[in-house]
């Protein structure tokens, strides 16, 4: 959830300001290094996604041939040794990266994201911040939520909840912040707030098996019989293949608000519930 590029459709863009073409001639060869490098990024880009890695780098070779100083380029060269788990290798290009393109609000983002992945959240913090300031963020959004992400998993739960809330004002097409924002209320015990997200998911988003078995566990959290009841309908009614439903048999042979029935109710702070 945590893995959100820079994007390289500004890549040939970005080619030729950092060009400096002194003639028509010069910046048509510039163009046209700058569209050949572009099909091999966007091929290792998907190579990446397969998890392809000996083709991911002989795209990266072959776009560095045709232009070899260039942001984005170690950007994908971090995001390459990164899916290898060489660290060390992926924060010098992203070093690299950043020196050549120091205001770069999607470059800040992903290193924010890389240093969040290898544990150092005051650094991670410090990068997101530089991303949510920086004038030409046009992915704000997107930021925000990656910082709330981000925090979240380091139990920074305040810190949390400001940058989802953020990022679900700003975009509120997007479930992930509005689905976070119900987890953490929820792990946090604070039922009426983890409700009022919960409803607005379900009304915006999705009626499925792992919101209708939250809606549950948290009506009997509150011991409301009534809500609980209703949630307990759906999920026999609609949902009777999913995980969700073998979860709420278990929690009927069980009396009683024991260990099992919190297990079976309990919900990773670190994502969606597995419950569907």
């Amino acid at each position: 959830m945590l893995v959100y590029r820079a994007r390289i459709f500004i890549f040939s863009c970005l080619f030729l300001l950092l060009s400096g073409c002194s003639s028509t001639q010069s910046m048509q060869q510039s163009s046209s290094l700058a569209k050949a490098a572009n099909i091999h990024l966007q091929l290792a880009m998907v190579y990446l996604h397969q998890q392809q890695f000996s083709a991911v780098k002989r795209q990266l070779l072959a776009a560095q041939v045709e232009h070899a100083q260039n942001a984005l380029l170690d950007t994908e060269w971090a995001f390459y040794y990164q899916s290898i788990t060489e660290d060390q290798q992926a924060l010098s290009e992203y070093r690299q990266a950043l020196k050549l393109s120091p205001k770069s609000a999607n470059i800040w983002n992903d290193f924010a994201l890389f240093l969040c992945h290898i544990g150092g959240y005051a650094k991670a913090k410090a990068a997101f911040a530089v991303a949510i300031n920086s004038p030409n963020n046009t992915e704000l959004a997107l930021t925000y939520m990656n910082a709330g992400l981000c925090a979240k998993k380091y139990h920074y739960w305040r810190s949390a909840a400001v940058y989802l809330r953020h990022a679900y004002q700003m975009n509120p097409h997007n479930a992930v912040p509005l689905w976070q924002l119900t987890i953490l209320a929820y792990h946090q015990h604070q039922y009426t707030v983890a409700q009022y997200y919960l409803g607005r998911y379900i009304h915006q988003f999705n009626n499925d098996a792992q919101s209708i078995w939250l809606g549950f566990c948290m009506a009997e959290a509150k011991r409301d019989a009534a809500r609980a009841a209703h949630f307990a309908l759906q999920i026999v009614m609609h949902f009777s293949h999913s995980r969700a439903f073998q979860r709420f048999k278990q929690y009927e042979w069980t009396d009683g608000r024991n260990n099992k029935q919190r297990e079976l109710c309990r919900f990773r702070i670190t994502g969606a519930s597995n419950a569907s």
